[in-house]
């Protein structure tokens, strides 16, 4: 849709997803939504694609599977769009410092769509909204990549696909010949993957590792 602002929205609720997206995109001629994300990983893949990044991301910040923050963090990382605009059905003062330390260009309550309306507004023209915790203070995007691309990946970030994914089966409680059947390799291999995982997050034994990383996807 040739002139209008490219928009997306991840949140892993499917109905606030489709209201959301009703209120942005039937009733604003000016954004086009281009695509809508349950799951923080496709979230970042296409914000990472530079044929479906839009100009901004509306972001919720209590996402499943990958935490809000973690997903902004890993996008602002490599670049300085799409801006992002982080949401959240919760008190503000919950994720506004999360978010901005991540890398947001602002924080807005879900449940009141004039002040997100106002909000997208303001973060598409460069600028950053905070209208819920004056206490902390929001960077443009330039600001904020110029930040975190300087900051190597710590932690759960530091983790391959592979080692996420046995990372993930661990948390569903299969065992290591467990996770190497559902992966279709060798129980060795798990094991590797699980030693390399402790060595990266710093953690003594699975179980601490497991914790470590469930702490990150909830922070």
């Amino acid at each position: 849709m040739e002139g209008r602002i490219r928009l997306a929205i991840a949140d892993n609720d499917a109905i606030t997803l489709a209201a959301l997206r009703d209120i942005l995109g039937r009733r604003h001629k000016a954004l086009d939504v281009t695509w809508t994300a349950t799951h923080g990983e496709d979230a970042v893949a296409r914000c990472l694609d530079a044929a479906q990044r839009p100009a901004l991301l509306l972001l919720d910040m209590s996402m499943g599977e990958m935490s809000g923050p973690s997903i902004c963090r890993e996008i602002r990382r490599h670049g300085a769009l799409p801006r992002i605009l982080a949401i959240t059905s919760f008190e503000p003062g919950v994720y506004a410092a999360k978010a901005a330390r991540a890398g947001a260009q602002g924080l807005v309550v879900k449940d009141s769509p004039a002040l997100i309306r106002r909000a997208i507004g303001v973060v598409l023209t460069g600028g950053t909204f905070n209208a819920c915790s004056p206490s902390v203070s929001f960077e443009d995007s330039e600001a904020a990549f110029r930040r975190l691309r300087k900051t190597p990946a710590e932690g759960v970030g530091r983790l391959s696909d592979q080692e996420r994914s046995v990372m993930d089966l661990c948390m569903q409680g299969l065992t290591l010949e467990e996770i190497a059947g559902r992966l279709g390799v060798a129980a060795s291999t798990v094991r590797t993957h699980v030693r390399r995982v402790k060595e990266k997050l710093g953690a003594k034994t699975l179980a601490q590792a497991v914790m470590m990383v469930m702490e990150h996807r909830y922070e």
